[in-house]
Order: structure tokens, then C-alpha cells, then sequence
């Protein structure tokens, strides 16, 4: 049970309309009853009906030359049932839609026009009634178009689609990673200050506690505005400065015990180029950048 359950008749991308176009192939089934022939005929239109209802379904879930099978036994059915069962024409017609899964529009008007070819030359041969054979032909080229161009159409909007949510995708991914990269330039700006502060307070505590006291403050102190500004960036406020990244730069130095003296006329950059800046500071001097903790040598 829990098979059969499983067992769908259409694809998931298919609407309710696959099983409205039934409808005329109940008209192939229903015209010998509606008129007086051989009994035969009719039941051999109940055996093409049960014959062509699993080409129908099947031919849903075919891409490619592998539609040709459907299109192929449709064409057959229709060819069969031609001079006994007026409605096989909508056989011809089937076969028609389903020539729009072979391929592009390219690939796909050459076949109806050999299926359109096999109906004249059925109709040359045998002979057909006009009133057969003409609106075979209309309907089978006029249908087969349309679905020919609709589903390639469909085909390239479903592309659009896809292309679209692999761009957002791409887009959250990059996201994801900019806020990373913010983060661990934050908190590597501010880790290395921290570091330093605190093996110079452990280096001080024998020698000089009032400063080893000082130094620990100012741990204190930096890690409560790395919080604030990690807090800062996560929500999306975040945008340092050229000031800011040469005050972090200095106060690193500083306490690696290097003097340092600066004049600068901060450039003012967009923050893109800021982030770029600051990656390409990392890449050359890590330690300026606070990417790399400085050791003291004793």
C-alpha cells in the first residue's frame, strides 16, 4: 500500500491541466459507441485506449530523444485506427504535443514535420477522407507549434529561475564570508592588543605592579569595545575607519614597547575600499594590522 501511494501518474512539476487533455482521448474511446460499427471496433477502441494511457503518462516524465518512444506508439495507434475510428485523429495530435519534450524548438519542428508528412502520405496511400485527414493536419501542426514554443519557453524561464537562486544563494554565501572576514579582522586587531597587554602585565607584576595594574585595565577596557563592536558589526553598523584601524596599529606597538609618530591625512575611502585596504595591510605587515601578535624576545 505504502507503494502505491508513492506512485505518482505525473511529475511534481506538472499541474491538475496533464489530466484535463484526457478528455480527448475519452472522444477516441466514445465515438464507436456513438455510431453504428462492428462491435470489434469498438472493443478494439477500448484496447487502444488502455494501450495509449500509459504512453500518455510516460511520455510526462521522457526528455529527449526518449520521447520519440511516445510520440512513435501514438503515431502508431493513430495510423492503425484511421479508417475505422474518426477520433484517432487526436491520436496525431498527441503525438504532436509530445515532440515539444524532444528538444528545442530547433530540434523539435523537424520531427512535426515528419509527422505531419506520414499523415499525408497515409492519407496519399490509403486514401483518407479530407474530413479526416485535413484537420489532422491543422490541428497536429497547430498544437505542436504552440506546445513546442510554450514548453521551450518554460524551459528557459525554469533556467532563469535557477540561475536567479543560485545567484541569491551566491550572494548569501559571499555575505557570510565578507561578515567572517570582518570579524576576524576585528578580533584580530583586538586579540593582539590583548595578548601583548597581558604578557607585559605578567612580565610587570614583580618589577612595576602600578603599571601591571594600568595594563590590566586597559585589557579591561578593550575587551569590553571589542564586545560592543563585535556586537556592532553582527548587526550590520559596523564600518571602521582609517583613524580607527591607525589608533589600533599604534596602541599594538605601543605595547610591544615601539615608539611610534605619525602625520597622516587620512584618505577618506568608500568602505569597500577600506575593507580592501585593510586586507591588503594584513597581507603585506600582519603585525602592523594586528593580524599577528608581536613576542617579546626575553
Amino acid at each position: 500500500m505504502l507503494a502505491l501511494r508513492r506512485m505518482k501518474l505525473l511529475p511534481k512539476e506538472q499541474d491538475w491541466t496533464g489530466y484535463v487533455w484526457l478528455v480527448y482521448l475519452a472522444a477516441f474511446l466514445g465515438i464507436p459507441f456513438l455510431m453504428a460499427v462492428p462491435a470489434w471496433q469498438r472493443w478494439a477502441a477500448v484496447g487502444a485506449t488502455l494501450a495509449a494511457l500509459p504512453l500518455y503518462f510516460w511520455g510526462y516524465w521522457l526528455h529527449g530523444r526518449r520521447a520519440l518512444l511516445v510520440v512513435g506508439g501514438f503515431a502508431l495507434l493513430g495510423s492503425l485506427f484511421a479508417t475505422i475510428n474518426p477520433g484517432a485523429s487526436t491520436l496525431f495530435v498527441f503525438a504532436a504535443t509530445y515532440l515539444a519534450r524532444v528538444g528545442d524548438p530547433p530540434t523539435a519542428f523537424p520531427y512535426l514535420g515528419g509527422l505531419l508528412a506520414l499523415v499525408g502520405l497515409e492519407a496519399w496511400l490509403i486514401p483518407l477522407p479530407p474530413s479526416f485527414w485535413i484537420p489532422t493536419v491543422v490541428f497536429s501542426a497547430l498544437i505542436g507549434s504552440v506546445t513546442i514554443q510554450w514548453v521551450h519557453r518554460k524551459r528557459l524561464s525554469d533556467k532563469l529561475l535557477a540561475a536567479q537562486a543560485e545567484s541569491e544563494h551566491l550572494a548569501k554565501v559571499a555575505e557570510r564570508e565578507r561578515i567572517a572576514r570582518d570579524l576576524h579582522d576585528l578580533l584580530g586587531h583586538t586579540l593582539s592588543v590583548i595578548v601583548l597587554k597581558s604578557e607585559l602585565a605578567s612580565r610587570l607584576t614583580a618589577t612595576d605592579p602600578e603599571r601591571a595594574a594600568e595594563e590590566i585595565r586597559d585589557v579591561e577596557r578593550i575587551s569590553r569595545d571589542a564586545l560592543t563592536q563585535v556586537r556592532a558589526a553582527v548587526r550590520g553598523y559596523r564600518s571602521a575607519g582609517f583613524d580607527s584601524e591607525m589608533r589600533v596599529a599604534m596602541q599594538a606597538l605601543a605595547a610591544a614597547g615601539i615608539e611610534v609618530e605619525t602625520q597622516v591625512d587620512a584618505p577618506r575611502f568608500p568602505r569597500r575600499r577600506k575593507l580592501c585596504s585593510r586586507w591588503r595591510c594584513a597581507k603585506r605587515s600582519p603585525m602592523l594590522c594586528g593580524t599577528r601578535t608581536p613576542r617579546f624576545a626575553g
